[in-house]
């Protein structure tokens, strides 16, 4: 079992990488959730955001393996995660037919 000092480690890596994400620097945020997840290989949110980064990314396998550990370990994210397999492929083959990265987000500005 994991003590409260590495999971808080954990926790704070999920927040950045999170943050990283949101200004775009995603391989930076792909390597906060890589290490909050070597913490913590349960946190099912760590995982679960690396989902939404690979996705941003165009990396349709990686974004579904990462969503596929995310709700094995947490069940009640597997609404969430069947909403976002739909966005992910979605996405992924209006990109493939334009030949242009498509965010599943809409960018907020």
């Amino acid at each position: 079992m994991k003590n409260w000092k590495t999971l808080n480690e954990a926790r704070i890596f999920v927040d950045k990488g999170f943050a990283l994400a949101k200004a775009d620097k995603h391989e930076e945020a792909v390597n906060c959730f890589d290490k909050a997840i070597e913490l913590d290989p349960n946190d099912a949110h760590a995982w679960y955001n690396k989902a939404e980064v690979y996705a941003i990314k165009g990396d349709k396998e990686s974004a579904f393996k990462s969503l596929s550990k995310a709700v094995e370990l947490n069940a009640m994210l597997k609404e969430f995660a069947k909403d976002k397999r739909k966005r992910i492929k979605k996405h992924y083959l209006l990109a493939e037919n334009s030949n242009e990265v498509i965010c599943i987000r809409q960018r907020r500005k």
